[in-house]
């Protein structure tokens, strides 16, 4: 619910926007979508109806930023929620008792 996929990440309320640093899903998430959608055009497929989108227009609506530094900024934020999650692991592995 916090990572922008089900609702936009602007709209969610300030005493709860803190939650989205902590998700790993929200970066997963912003570099994917940038990766897919930085400089594509989509437009409709029918030949009466000229509608067409640019990916990166919602990219900007989105507030998902999508130049290289952004997507290094997304990379170590996983890397870094991703060591943190495995050191908490390892600690409370090590100081599980053992029943012998």
């Amino acid at each position: 619910m916090f990572s922008g996929f089900i609702i936009n990440i602007n709209s969610i309320m300030s005493w709860l926007a803190w939650l989205k640093y902590i998700n790993i899903i929200l970066y997963g998430y912003k570099t994917v979508v940038a990766n897919e959608l930085s400089g594509q055009v989509f437009c409709d497929p029918f030949p009466d109806n000229s509608t067409c989108a640019i990916g990166d227009d919602f990219l900007d609506q989105q507030g998902i930023d999508f130049s290289t530094r952004g997507l290094w900024i997304n990379q170590i934020a996983m890397a870094c929620i991703t060591i943190g999650c495995l050191t908490l692991a390892y600690i409370r592995l090590r100081l599980l008792r053992r029943l012998t």
